[in-house]
């Protein structure tokens, strides 16, 4: 795989606790699946413990980067994201927008009390489907460059996370140590398909080898198609029309030769679009 673009920023160890929740794995059968919230009373203070963020605006790493949505054909976009691109993640969930291009998260992982091996990061696609037909939403990037711990492309027939190191990568294979947290922040992109998948994390403690299965609050992850070159640091255009969020209270209609188009107020109707052709 090419990551030119993509750069790394080192893996970084925290010492203290981390402000959001800390969710535990429900060990089965050699599988554990990691949803966040989950009661740590579950598994006790030994297993590996799994904390996901998916709102890149509140993540330092990505928060200056380009964020990208279609929302379904039919499905009607309403409401307003808020000021700057804080909102727009749960804006377009909520509208039932699909993530478009590339899906940018952190996963803090916690040890217990052994140290516990990460062997491996990998994406298990579920679902493969043509690109989502719909219309595009964006909250442009504020222009700072894209750091990348991890880097996953989801059309690769077995996608595995690799570490990103200046033009070279890298396997995943690192030590949490007893009660010391590693943050993994992760890209995953496609150009290719409507993709819901999973991360699996390859584990060992105590020579007992897991795996441990990593979703997106109990469902799949879900990537779309939004453009080429999904891993650039700036996100390129989307083939077809889409509407640019300015931030405070207007959507500009945005076209792929970056002419100017129609500016709609936030309480405006905005006519459906045709972002992506599959």
């Amino acid at each position: 795989m090419k990551h030119g673009r993509a750069l790394l920023k080192k893996l970084k160890t925290l010492p203290g606790a981390v402000a959001a929740a800390v969710a535990t794995a429900v060990i089965g059968a050699g599988v554990a699946y990691i949803a966040p919230k989950i009661l740590d009373s579950i598994t006790g203070e030994n297993s590996i413990k799994i904390d996901v963020q998916t709102n890149p605006a509140k993540i330092d790493t990505f928060s200056d980067l380009s964020q990208a949505f279609i929302v379904p054909t039919g499905n009607k976009a309403t409401g307003s994201p808020g000021p700057g691109c804080t909102g727009f993640t749960p804006w377009a969930v909520a509208t039932g927008g699909i993530r478009a291009g590339r899906t940018d998260l952190r996963l803090v992982a916690q040890g217990g009390d052994d140290p516990i091996f990460i062997g491996g990061i990998r994406a298990r696609v579920l679902e493969r489907d043509p690109p989502l037909k719909g219309t595009g939403y964006q909250c442009p990037s504020a222009g700072a460059v894209t750091i990348r711990d991890v880097v996953i492309d989801l059309d690769d027939p077995s996608p595995t996370g690799e570490v990103v190191a200046g033009n070279k990568t890298k396997s995943v294979s690192f030590t949490v140590g007893a009660g010391e947290q590693e943050v993994f922040d992760i890209t995953a992109w496609t150009q290719h398909c409507d993709c819901k998948w999973v991360l699996d994390l390859e584990t060992t403690q105590n020579g007992s080898q897991n795996t441990v299965t990593v979703t997106n609050d109990g469902a799949p992850f879900e990537t779309t198609v939004w453009g080429p070159d999904p891993a650039a640091e700036f996100l390129p255009e989307p083939p077809g029309p889409y509407y640019s969020w300015n931030y405070e209270d207007a959507w500009l209609r945005a076209q792929p030769d970056n002419v100017g188009g129609k500016t709609y107020p936030v309480t405006a109707p905005r006519p459906e679009l045709s972002t992506v052709s599959p």
